[in-house]
């Protein structure tokens, strides 16, 4: 899935991650995330498991 990366007012990106994607992937706010460097120079954003 392409999600567009976007600005708020102040100038900092975002993405909008649809709904429908977070219910799939079980994520909620404040889960941390992070970004992997694919082999083909996309990226892929996954989550990062808790160490509790």
């Amino acid at each position: 899935m392409k999600v567009k990366i976007e600005q708020n007012a102040a100038g900092e990106a975002f993405l909008a991650i649809p709904q429908e994607l977070l219910d799939e992937l079980k994520w909620e706010e404040g889960d941390n995330l992070e970004w992997l460097l694919n082999d083909d120079g996309n990226f892929c954003l996954r989550k990062v498991k808790s160490t509790k």
